[in-house]
């Protein structure tokens, strides 16, 4: 990781863009995170006028834990609804399902 002007700096993330994308940003890990609605269509061959799409929503939850080096963060994407589970891994004789 290059070397950073502000190295306390763990993630840079925006949204409102209705598109989650990862990338690199001044050595810094930069998201834009989901949306709760519509997201924007995915068009990289550039074949169709700007769109959305209705897809599952979702949000990220960031979480800092403290440590070496102003500590580390991990983002889970949460999508929104209701769906089925969760179910075990592991049935009542130990095994796994």
């Amino acid at each position: 990781m290059k070397t950073v002007r502000h190295p306390r700096v763990r993630l840079i993330a925006t949204g409102h863009v209705h598109r989650a994308a990862l990338t690199m940003f001044a050595g810094v890990p930069t998201t834009i995170c989901p949306a709760p609605n519509h997201a924007v269509d995915l068009d990289l061959a550039k074949l169709r006028e700007p769109s959305i799409k209705v897809e599952p929503p979702a949000f990220y939850l960031h979480t800092w834990f403290p440590g070496e080096g102003f500590g580390d963060i991990v983002t889970h994407q949460i999508p929104i609804g209701a769906f089925d589970g969760p179910h075990p891994f592991f049935g009542p004789d130990g095994k796994l399902l």
